[in-house]
């Protein structure tokens, strides 16, 4: 089993507060309230979440490989589908994690509004 990786966990966090600095931002009034900030992070959750599926990074990657040049980063994806090689787990643990605290924070701004 892969090792926690604290950098990739910091990236994800990083990704979901510019995904909530972007869906605060774009409101009009009031852009960053308490009820814009869990709305964006609702959205992170969710996003964050699907780019957790790690069945959803071999159908890209495998579509990348099969389109694109060999110096991209998806050709061990291809050579993995290739010998039949599965991944490790069904997500991508730092961005889960990542995605459970955004969806927890969301809800605890909903109801301390």
């Amino acid at each position: 089993m892969k090792r926690f990786s604290l950098i990739r966990f910091v990236f994800a966090l990083l990704v979901a507060g510019g995904i909530v600095w972007i869906v605060c931002s774009f409101q009009r009034e009031d852009p960053f309230s308490l009820r814009h900030i869990s709305d964006g992070l609702f959205f992170a959750a969710a996003l964050e979440f699907l780019y957790s599926m790690e069945f959803l990074h071999t159908i890209m990657g495998h579509e990348a490989s099969a389109r694109g040049s060999y110096t991209n980063m998806y050709h061990r994806v291809k050579a993995n589908i290739n010998t039949y090689r599965q991944p490790e787990g069904m997500f991508i643990r730092e961005y889960l994690v990542c995605a459970i605290l955004a969806a927890l924070a969301g809800t605890i701004l909903i109801f301390i509004k």
